[in-house]
């Protein structure tokens, strides 16, 4: 005999799946006006290409960089509006352009970062006939700029490839663009060997068996409340309004892109919280005898090496799966 669920879980339930669809509603509504994250993700990398072109092997230069990369990733930073473009991109497309108009259309109202704002006056003056000079090389230098705005905007002005150009920073731009764009390239390729392994280990009928797993018992109210309370409600709506101020003043002190990175981090683990905490409870509400050898959630973590091969074989053999999906999206929508 099933047994009955009490009231309150029952409005709980009931509560959770309408604000679930009414989140979702408005998270769908609004991701049609949200810029994807692959243009951005593009430009980041035409600039770390740009910065380090000069340091890069010939031999192995194709490979990794464009035959002109300031004037490709000029072309991108073009093909955004104007008024979608960031103070600093605006900065940046300004010191690439050679059209005085451009760079007036560009350089046009208060910006709001101080640090642009002062090489904003300063792109002024020089546009206005003023000559670049050693003192206005040390202005520029104590503006704290990244590398590659503090290049462009120093040659920009009239300044020398010696004195704007920070070779370290180059070879050092150079090394980690290699890395990015050799591991993602080496592990589809090692994943994809291992695809084809288990392919035909499928068709000789040798691969390993799997195990037997036992579904959670759980009523249909509960693995609502699970879903809907748990992930959507309390995780994604009520728990980021708490964590996120907390999130704000632990990464105050970082730069770019480590405190974007560090905010996607924490606030990913934050909603993980509130649902593991419901499935806890939930699994701790049923019947011991019914609980199979190993616990319900039969992670299977020991020993603890087999499960890193197996979860590491797993990861390769999704890259280039998730790459030829990212591909035939992008080919067929878009960015």
């Amino acid at each position: 005999m099933t047994k009955a669920n009490p009231a309150w879980k029952l409005v709980m339930t009931i509560l959770s799946l309408g604000l679930t669809i009414l989140v979702w509603q408005q998270g769908l509504k609004e991701s049609f006006s949200r810029p994807s994250v692959a243009p951005r993700l593009s430009i980041l990398q035409q600039e770390m290409a740009f910065m380090s072109s000069s340091s890069i092997p010939e031999s192995i230069k194709p490979f990794f960089v464009s035959a002109n990369p300031q004037q490709t990733l000029r072309q991108s930073l073009i093909d955004i509006p104007i008024e979608k473009l960031e103070e600093r991109q605006k900065i940046l497309l300004a010191a690439l352009e050679s059209s005085q108009g451009n760079r007036d259309v560009l350089l046009k109202g208060d910006f709001k970062d101080e640090n642009l704002l002062k090489v904003q006056n300063q792109f002024l003056k020089i546009l206005a006939g003023k000559r670049f000079n050693s003192e206005e090389l040390i202005a520029l230098k104590e503006m704290n700029l990244d590398p590659l705005l503090f290049r462009v905007t120093c040659l920009s002005f009239g300044g020398s490839q010696d004195s704007c150009i920070d070779q370290k920073t180059s070879q050092l731009v150079a090394f980690r663009l290699i890395l990015s764009q050799s591991l993602p390239v080496l592990a589809s390729l090692i994943g994809l060997i291992l695809l084809i392994v288990q392919f035909f280990l499928l068709l000789r009928r040798k691969n390993n068996e799997w195990p037997t797993l036992t579904y959670f018992p759980l009523s249909l109210i509960d693995m609502t409340l699970l879903v809907a309370g748990g992930f959507v409600v309390l995780g994604e709506v009520v728990l980021p309004t708490l964590v996120v101020p907390l999130i704000q003043i632990l990464t105050n002190g970082l730069n770019s892109p480590a405190s974007e990175s560090l905010k996607v981090f924490l606030g990913y683990i934050s909603m993980t919280i509130p649902p593991l905490l419901i499935l806890r409870q939930q699994l701790k509400g049923l019947p011991k005898l019914d609980e199979p050898k190993g616990g319900w959630l039969q992670w299977q973590i020991r020993p603890l090496s087999l499960a890193s091969i197996t979860a590491i074989r797993g990861w390769l053999m999704i890259m280039p799966i998730v790459l030829f999906v990212s591909w035939l999206m992008n080919s067929i929508f878009g960015d």
